[in-house]
């Protein structure tokens, strides 16, 4: 009896509507959103689109199918109007691209396009309206009947570019429909995909913006690889963590205790101030300092280093780590005396170089523009930054490559060089207003920013374009690059 019934349904070939009134007669022009909006409900609407196929076949309605997205690097869009057995496979390879609509590109292919009076048009629209909804709507209308789908209730959930200069890690969520309390969780993912933590909480009942701090110790949020909203699965509710965001723990190193009582005569004071805002601050001497895990060592005119120190500080160096010296009084008098044991990139003359002095100025000196190969390269120098004493490196073959900055007389005021994977930098002056007022000026805390960004393995700048690694699809999965995926400049990945 049930193989009967089986074959009974078979021959009555049952029909399942479309689930939409769409009106009869004429072509279909079916307009399918797959931004990275459309992620969330794809399933259902794609099976909504293969319905409407089979409503069109059984009238003998030739359809056409225009995506709202930008193609792939390769592909065209065009309106042609084919049979519906031959949109299926079309229809079903159909994935949601990463990146948003572009309803003026669409709008303007459509009206170009030769369609009949008759044509009806179907838009499977995505739940976000987005700009240029509405008119490119009154576009479609405009054209012939317009057949409205809209996708889920309750819209997307998205992740904005968190700040990368607050101390705190922080989820910036955003939603499409403010309406209602709605609950959201959101995880930050490990590289390896080990979930390091989850932190829920809630849009206001007429809010669209939430912000939720990812709570971790500084060891651990230097592992997250992605924050992902929890249920989500689009492309803009991951957002991929870069080098920016890792919080790399500086120790500041001084020959002196804080003076309190004179803060601003102290070489930390400037230092302190500087690096605060982006990055956690340690102080105390070099064993206990890299007793815990570090990224930047700063001595600021720490004078003669111990056998041990040098052993612990090149140690630091190999593993990725930067260490950032500062001149003074005691660096300017044991000078090139110190031999290849001052850890120094440069061999430096004793003595220092000062207005008035043996070796004197004129005036100030102020800083030169940096080299396009400097990892301070694209950093504006005021012209109000200037420097009246400095300790000179002594002439070299390789001088000049270890040089990052210079005065405007051409004398370099930072050297470094690669020791292992990390960086041995010095700055050829005072970290204090002594030397220079470059303490006392913004560029200090960018070329500061610059240096810390270099620790752990992370390298400098480069002029050249980078080849696609690993693109994000539309659901927010990590994949292989596409053919046709061009590179990025090196200048748009610094931005």
């Amino acid at each position: 009896l049930l193989i009967a019934i089986l074959v009974i349904l078979a021959i009555a070939r049952p029909l399942i509507p479309s689930g939409t009134a769409i009106p009869a007669g004429g072509p279909i022009l079916l307009v399918f959103d797959d931004g990275w909006s459309s992620a969330r409900d794809f399933e259902a609407r794609r099976d909504r689109a293969l319905r409407i196929l089979d409503q069109a076949e059984r009238e003998n309605r030739p359809v056409a199918l225009v995506t709202t997205a930008d193609p792939l690097p390769g592909q065209r869009r065009e309106v042609d109007l084919s049979p519906p057995s031959t949109l299926r496979s079309t229809i079903g390879a159909l994935q949601p691209k990463p990146w948003g609509r572009n309803l003026e590109a669409v709008g303007g292919l459509i009206a170009s396009a030769d369609l009949a009076a008759d044509t009806t048009l179907v838009w499977l629209r995505e739940a976000i309206a987005g700009a240029g909804g509405p008119e490119f709507g009154e576009r479609l209308a405009a054209i012939g009947p317009l057949v409205i789908i809209d996708g889920a209730d309750g819209g997307p959930v998205w992740i904005d570019d968190p700040d990368p200069a607050e101390l705190s890690l922080t989820a910036e969520l955003r939603r499409g429909t403010p309406v209602g309390d709605r609950p959201v969780g959101v995880r930050a993912i490990a590289e390896d995909g080990r979930v390091l933590t989850r932190q829920s909480a809630a849009f206001d009942a007429d809010s669209d913006r939430l912000t939720v701090e990812i709570e971790l110790p500084t060891e651990l949020r230097n592992d997250v690889a992605r924050l992902e909203v929890e249920e989500e699965y689009t492309a803009a509710s991951v957002f991929l963590m870069d080098e920016r965001y890792k919080r790399r723990p500086v120790g500041l190193v001084s020959a002196r205790d804080f003076e309190g009582s004179q803060p601003l005569l102290d070489e930390l004071y400037y230092l302190d101030r500087a690096l605060d805002p982006f990055t956690e601050i340690r102080r105390g001497d070099i064993d206990s300092l890299l007793e815990r895990d570090l990224a930047v060592v700063v001595l600021a005119d720490a004078g003669g280093l111990t056998f041990e120190q040098r052993g612990k500080l090149e140690s630091f160096l190999d593993g990725g780590g930067v260490v950032l010296r500062f001149a003074g009084e005691r660096l300017a008098a044991s000078g090139a005396d110190a031999g290849g044991e001052a850890l120094l990139p440069v061999r430096v003359r004793r003595g220092d170089r000062t207005l008035g002095g043996a070796l004197s100025w004129s005036r100030p000196e102020p800083l030169a523009p940096f080299d396009a190969t400097s990892p301070f390269a694209g950093i504006e120098v005021p012209d109000d930054v200037t420097v009246s004493r400095q300790v000179l490196a002594e002439p070299s073959i390789d001088l000049g490559e270890k040089t990052w900055a210079r005065l405007l007389d051409g004398t370099p005021i930072v050297t470094a060089e690669r020791r292992g994977d990390g960086w041995l930098v010095l700055v050829h002056t005072s970290a204090n207003a002594d030397w220079t007022n470059l303490p006392l000026s913004g560029l200090f805390v960018r070329m500061l920013r610059r240096i810390v960004a270099l620790s752990q393995g992370v390298g400098g700048t480069s002029e050249q374009a980078m080849s696609p690694y690993m693109l994000l699809d539309g659901f927010g999965a990590l994949g292989g690059p596409v053919a046709g995926t061009e590179p990025l400049p090196a200048a748009a990945a610094r931005a």
